[in-house]
């Protein structure tokens, strides 16, 4: 959980900071604002699940001392949480869901929703 925690800080520093001095001047294009919020996606989704697999796990233990030794499912909860994040991410984004960071709010927006200041 500490990986999707530095991920999650680290976009927001890299994306949030700047834009409130200059107003994200330095973004020529909507597909780098894309880019660069989309890392913010994954580690959200990452946290999420890394946090409910790890209740799964605790709770497997809890319930049965044998859990502790299946690591064949121990391998997949903690894997799965990575693969699950990316799909979301990939098929959000492929679908035309994606994320940017909204220069007049400093906020994250959906493209999919309504974000227009009109």
């Amino acid at each position: 959980m500490i990986i999707p925690g530095l991920l999650y800080a680290a976009t927001n520093l890299w994306m949030s900071i700047p834009c409130t001095f200059d107003g994200c001047l330095y973004f020529s294009s909507d597909t780098l604002m894309i880019a660069l919020a989309t890392p913010n996606t994954l580690a959200h989704w990452g946290y999420l699940l890394s946090s409910l697999s790890f209740t799964i796990y605790r709770f497997g233990i809890f319930i049965s001392k044998n859990f502790y030794y299946q690591t064949f499912i121990i391998k997949i909860l903690f894997i799965s949480p990575w693969v699950i994040s990316l799909a979301l991410t990939v098929g959000t984004t492929a679908l035309g869901c994606y994320k940017r960071y909204n220069r007049y709010s400093l906020s994250y927006t959906y493209k999919c929703s309504d974000c227009s200041m009109a």
